[in-house]
């Protein structure tokens, strides 16, 4: 399963652009959230089984220089293109 899972992320996700990748996570943290049979943390490891389970290509966390530079990129933009 594990690399069915990485497959549909090269795939799928990975050629989406990044407010269709933030749709689709929001979309599955929904449905997880609020799943009444919690059956995915009811499975051996569950959700946390698969954290770090997936290499982006580049260092993700807790960054400042990262972090600050997309701050200012944020308030630094019109937002009229969108």
């Amino acid at each position: 399963m594990q690399n069915q899972v990485q497959e549909i992320y090269q795939n799928r996700v990975l050629p989406l652009s990044e407010q269709e990748q933030l749709q689709l996570a929001a979309l599955i943290i929904n449905k997880i959230s609020h799943s009444k049979s919690k059956s995915v943390e009811k499975k051996s490891g569950g959700l946390k089984e698969l954290f770090g389970s997936v290499s982006l290509g580049h260092a993700t966390g807790a960054d400042n220089e990262s972090i600050d530079a997309d701050l200012g990129r944020e308030y630094a933009s019109t937002h009229d293109d969108e």
